[in-house]
């Protein structure tokens, strides 16, 4: 009975060993296929570089020169009356 079960234990563990194996490939050409099929992501080539100042941020972005420091201040919040 000993034998037995040996034999199965090291049969389910070589079946198993196999089969990860050939996950493993077919992960592999997954993994490959994707690649072939993947875009270049990249900034395109005409585009400027980024800019090094905010000033020169809002130069080229207008609109977008994001909070504006100084100058009239926020109101503080009325209190509610009772």
């Amino acid at each position: 009975m000993k034998f037995l079960m040996g034999v199965l234990g090291v049969g389910l563990l070589g079946f198993c060993m196999l089969g990860l194996a050939g996950c493993s490939e077919d992960n592999e050409a997954a993994i490959k296929e994707q690649a072939a099929n993947v875009k270049d992501t990249g900034p395109p080539a005409n585009a400027p570089p980024p800019a090094k100042t905010m000033e020169e941020y809002r130069t080229r972005n207008p609109g977008f020169g994001g909070v504006q420091s100084g100058g009239a201040k926020a109101k503080p919040a009325e209190k509610p009356k009772q």
